[in-house]
């Protein structure tokens, strides 16, 4: 069993993408005697349109559902607020502007987009090789971390290896790169987090691998975030055991929950 009792990645039905309750996520997480959860629903601003989908929610009505929550369950859970926000290079004013009026506890940057197109589809493979498919979404990722300052924890670096039909990635094949994201996070005192839904969607592996995070601690990263990306009730902490397993297998004692924007060590 793992020891890892908190999820700080997931999604209910106030994402565009998910229909699970709030009150199904928080009784399931105490049935599983989790610790605490983190509600970090989708905010992609400017997705692309043609796909007809509305990234973004009512914030104030998420607060005032979360309110509530808390004061229902606050004596068997911690639940702490947060967001994903879609990083573009472009979007650094827009997202500081949609930060500054709201107390989140945990802001995930994560990618969805690379030049306007969602890799989820096959319209962004249909042009280019993996390598470049992948060479392009790395270069995203440097320049979304070097212009956009407003988020805690880098999400699901490579998540785009979960849409790579080839089947063709190794981290360590984009080595160059890698290190130099997670240098900038280093540099920047953003975390780095492990996302386990990789696990659930055939990679066998969370985003990322053990590779990067080894990478990550040989680097001198210290500020690790977990998430299992559930939307529902039933893939809360999942594969939790696997991912701390490669933590410790890495050299880290601890991995971190964020309150008020603000990294607290819990350990492992």
């Amino acid at each position: 069993m793992s020891k890892i009792l908190t999820d700080c990645h997931l999604h209910s039905s106030i994402s565009f993408d998910s229909e699970c309750p709030m009150d199904k996520i928080f009784t399931s997480a105490i049935n599983m005697e989790m610790k605490s959860i983190c509600l970090t629903e989708h905010y992609d601003i400017d997705f692309p349109k043609e796909y007809n989908m509305d990234f973004t929610f009512d914030i104030p009505k998420y607060f005032e559902m979360l309110h509530i929550s808390k004061e229902k369950y606050s004596k068997s859970l911690e639940i702490l607020s947060g967001i994903e926000l879609g990083l573009m290079p472009h979007l650094n004013n827009d997202i500081n502007s949609l930060i500054k009026d709201f107390d989140f506890d945990y802001v995930i940057g994560s990618i969805h987009v690379i030049d306007n197109k969602d890799p989820y589809y096959p319209e962004y493979w249909m042009d280019k090789d993996a390598k470049e498919a992948f060479n392009t979404y790395f270069k995203t990722a440097l320049e979304c971390i070097n212009n956009i300052d407003n988020f805690d924890s880098f999400g699901h670096l490579d998540y785009i290896s979960r849409y790579d039909e080839s089947q063709s990635y190794v981290s360590s094949d984009y080595k160059e790169y890698i290190d130099e994201i997670l240098k900038l996070l280093i540099d920047k005192d953003k975390a780095l987090e492990i996302n386990s839904a990789g696990l659930r969607k055939n990679l066998k592996t969370p985003n990322p691998d053990s590779y990067v995070v080894n990478r990550y601690k040989q680097l001198g990263g210290q500020l690790i975030t977990i998430g299992s990306d559930s939307h529902d009730n039933t893939h809360i902490a999942y594969g939790f055991d696997y991912v701390q397993d490669i933590l410790s297998n890495a050299g880290f004692k601890h991995y971190n929950i964020y309150r008020n924007r603000i990294p607290y060590e819990i350990g492992l």
